[in-house]
């Protein structure tokens, strides 16, 4: 009768190791999902970021551009003023 207590002590631990194992990998299973999701939301985030800074950057330059020929068009009307 005392192989089975030993089997039945041997087969508690076991399973209770088993039980340990599956836990484990649960939380490690939800930790990678909720990592993954919001991996993919900032992704999310991040293209729409880099989409209005090109616009923005677009603008600035068109701004800069318009600036810089309003710039020149009042030199040279002051210099055909002046001559």
């Amino acid at each position: 009768m005392s192989w089975l207590g030993d089997l039945s002590m041997w087969l508690g631990g076991v399973l209770s190791w088993l039980f340990s194992m599956a836990v484990l990998f649960v939380v490690i299973y939800g930790a990678i999902r909720l990592a993954l999701v919001h991996d993919r939301r900032h992704r999310a985030r991040e293209t729409a970021d880099a989409e209005l800074k090109k616009r923005v950057a677009a603008e600035r330059a068109a701004q800069k551009r318009e600036t810089e020929e309003r710039a020149a068009r009042r030199r040279t009307a002051a210099e055909a003023g002046g001559v």
